[in-house]
């Protein structure tokens, strides 16, 4: 037959069976209240490491299951204790009993952070955007230029799963690429035996970015140099070649001159100021933004200890009295898609523009908290507020 998440019969028919196994005593909300669904808690219900599921009870499907049943005719029949008592082989014969599955599902979303597999990245470089339209950087999303990650700080745009690419350019390939070299050698001639020469060689990089690391300053060189040669004739040479005994020499004697000599003027270019700045850590994108938009980063706070006359619930450990006191608060994100008459557009918004225009929903741009900042897309950016009821 058909499985079944409950027993047919018996004081628990109207119970799942997650509730009996008590693993399912939250809503979403974390509020003791069950909603039907598995309280995914890391480290209570779950151990995402080992993939493994956590009864909160003991033999769950055997002595726990007939304490709840609390009648013994109708426990012998689904209580599965050979599970517990027996071997794993044995426990797999009892057709009869081995009728309980544990089953899931898993659902993947979007991340909020995106890893660009490069580092070192040139700011500025990096371009993002969700369904071609261009968003803007520390208001839709903010980068990390160091270890190369973006990630999205707009809840609008991770809610509606708008297909996001972002484009950059990368140090692997895009470093001190810009170089000029540029050179000249001149040679005047004076005679057949006396020539003067002179060379200028000159190699400049220039960066992409102002900001350069430590060891890789862009260079900006210069080498000079001088050379010169001469050759002559000498009959005096040969006189006194002659008078040595033994020897004669029938041609005539020459005399040759070689001379060399360069200098290099080392220098930086003038991109990184005149100085010759360059950074060991200029810490810019070592700050991690908390974005309160996010209400996945939420959690719930501790009762204050030490204040008993306002809290006298912070005496009580390991009991959910503690929690009556809270007050509950809601953070949501409006979509825009209810703010815009379009298709999607339900028709009792639309025919009410009174209620789009309202200060307690409608949409705020960029350009009315910094009205001297223009948008690199020429298009009014819009800002994601934080909602709070």
């Amino acid at each position: 037959g058909n499985s079944i998440n409950y027993l047919p019969e018996g004081k628990l028919q109207d119970m799942i069976l997650l509730q009996v196994m008590g693993l399912d005593n939250l809503n979403a909300q974390s509020d003791r209240q069950p909603d039907g669904y598995f309280d995914f808690i890391n480290g209570v219900t779950v151990i995402t490491e080992r993939g493994k599921i956590v009864f909160p009870v003991l033999e769950p499907f055997g002595s726990h299951l007939r304490k709840k049943i609390n009648d013994n005719s109708l426990a012998d029949k689904y209580v599965f204790q050979e599970l517990y008592d027996s071997t794993q082989t044995v426990a797999r014969q009892m057709a009869e009993k081995n009728k309980f599955i544990l089953a899931g599902r898993y659902k993947s979303e979007s991340g909020s952070e995106i890893r660009l597999n490069a580092i070192n990245i040139p700011q500025g470089s990096v371009k993002v955007t969700a369904g071609g339209v261009t968003l803007s950087e520390n208001t839709d999303y903010t980068v990390d230029y160091n270890m190369g990650t973006v990630r999205i700080i707009n809840q609008a745009l991770i809610e509606s799963q708008t297909p996001i690419q972002v484009s950059l350019e990368s140090n692997q390939f895009f470093g001190f690429q810009t170089k000029t070299l540029i050179g000249t050698h001149l040679d005047y001639r004076f005679s057949d035996n006396f020539n003067i020469g002179g060379t200028i060689l000159r190699l400049t990089e220039r960066p992409y970015t102002q900001k350069v690391n430590y060891g890789e300053e862009p260079i900006s060189n210069t080498i000079w140099g001088l050379n010169t040669s001469y050759k002559t004739q000498s009959q005096v040479l040969t006189n006194l070649i002659d008078k040595i005994p033994l020897l004669e020499t029938k041609t005539p004697s020459s005399i040759s001159f070689f001379g060399e000599f360069a200098q290099l003027i080392p220098g930086h270019s003038k991109a990184i100021s005149s100085a010759g700045n360059s950074y060991i850590d200029d810490f810019e994108s070592s700050e991690i933004p908390l974005d309160l938009k996010s209400f996945n980063a939420w959690t719930i706070s501790s009762v204050p200890q030490g204040q008993e006359q306002i809290f006298p619930e912070a005496r009580l450990n390991n009991n959910i009295s503690s929690g009556f006191n809270r007050a509950k608060i809601a953070w949501y994100v409006i979509d825009p898609l209810l703010l815009r008459n379009g298709s999607s557009t339900p028709d009792h918004i639309k025919q009410n523009p009174g209620l789009q225009s309202s200060h307690f929903v409608r949409e705020i741009y960029e350009n009315e908290i910094f009205p001297y900042r223009e948008s690199p897309s020429g298009i009014p950016t819009n800002v994601t507020v934080l909602n709070v009821a």
